[in-house]
């Protein structure tokens, strides 16, 4: 089975393709909901049932919600592997056109400050009564960049429904600034959680060497580019991840590694940020060896950063280990 969010535009002209109702519960699933699906059975499970199954990997009888306070003693690495980290990836939205946007968190998630809580919640009625959890996170964005880089860099504020368990982003505070800025209204936010935690099946986690990647990526970036937008929806049919078996010899893997090095100088979309920074993460740990790099980036991050969208992302990731939730917790 695979994680599948709706197809950008296409809500606007088939939206009751993609709805359906949970195969397990029998929920309905709408076209704003992530979902599992397996298209030669046409199954559906929703976010709520596959959390069940896949969302607590390795954390034995209870579930420990990422937005939970992270605790750095190594007999908890288990359970502390089922919050949000540095290398998972926000999907906000979909906006009107089922388009999603996608954050790569930086940082840990951990509970807001009181004071920027209370200003949050005084100013957005929306969210009183939630609880408000701040996470570092850059991405690339047509509306703004950076100070000091193109990317835009921020602690990012996320508010939480104690009853649903709804997620959504309200707030961030940009990268050497002090100014907490509100979205014009609170985003819906799904996380795509990475395979490189501990009992997800994924090899261990760098964060030095994540955090060499980001300074790397980040250092080199350039603007968002509507051009590259509009080849990945043109292209989108040709989109897909890259198949291991297109590339069985050396050869063809140094190959690929130039052509993947070549993408990263190209101007990005929003995806292009998660993409470019873990392909030059695996490069980093598999330094020693290129070749052992490319078969890394081949098995976890087989994407080009050109031209994949945010529905494309989920697919093809999902199919490598990483985990989709329907919110921060589930």
């Amino acid at each position: 089975m695979q994680g599948k969010v709706i197809r950008e535009i296409w809500n606007k002209v088939s939206w009751w393709h993609y709805a359906a109702n949970c195969d397990m519960c029998c929920a309905k699933i709408s076209s704003s909901d992530a979902r599992y699906y397996c298209k030669d059975c046409n199954y559906s499970v929703c976010m709520a049932c596959s959390s069940k199954q896949l969302g607590n990997c390795g954390v034995p009888k209870m579930f420990v919600p990422p937005t939970a306070g992270w605790q750095p003693a190594p007999q908890d690495l288990i359970a502390n592997a089922g919050k949000a980290q540095p290398g998972d990836i926000f999907l906000c939205g979909p906006d009107k056109w089922g388009i999603h946007h996608c954050v790569l968190s930086i940082g840990r998630m951990r509970p807001a400050d009181p004071e920027m809580d209370d200003c949050i919640k005084q100013d957005m009625q929306e969210v009183r009564g939630m609880d408000v959890f701040c996470c570092e996170t850059i991405e690339s964005t047509r509306a703004v960049q950076g100070k000091q880089i193109v990317w835009y860099a921020a602690l990012t504020f996320f508010a939480r429904n104690r009853k649903t368990g709804e997620a959504f982003m309200v707030a961030d505070i940009a990268r050497g600034s002090s100014t907490l800025e509100l979205e014009a209204e609170p985003v819906k936010v799904k996380l795509l959680m990475h395979p490189m935690r501990p009992g997800h099946g994924g090899p261990t986690f760098n964060p030095q060497a994540f955090q060499e990647a980001l300074q790397m990526a980040a250092e080199t970036s350039k603007h968002w580019s509507l051009r590259t937008a509009v080849k990945g929806f043109l292209n989108r049919r040709d989109a897909e991840g890259m198949d291991p078996d297109d590339y069985s010899d050396s050869q063809a893997r140094a190959t690929l590694l130039e052509d993947l090095e070549r993408r990263w100088d190209m101007r990005p979309i929003c995806t292009s940020v998660a993409i470019m920074v873990w392909q030059r993460y695996f490069k980093i740990v598999g330094s020693k060896n290129s070749d052992e790099a490319a078969k890394l980036i081949l098995r976890w991050m087989p994407l080009f950063s050109d031209k994949t969208l945010p529905s494309a992302l989920v697919k093809e990731l999902s199919k490598c280990g990483w985990i989709v939730r329907g919110n921060l917790d589930a």
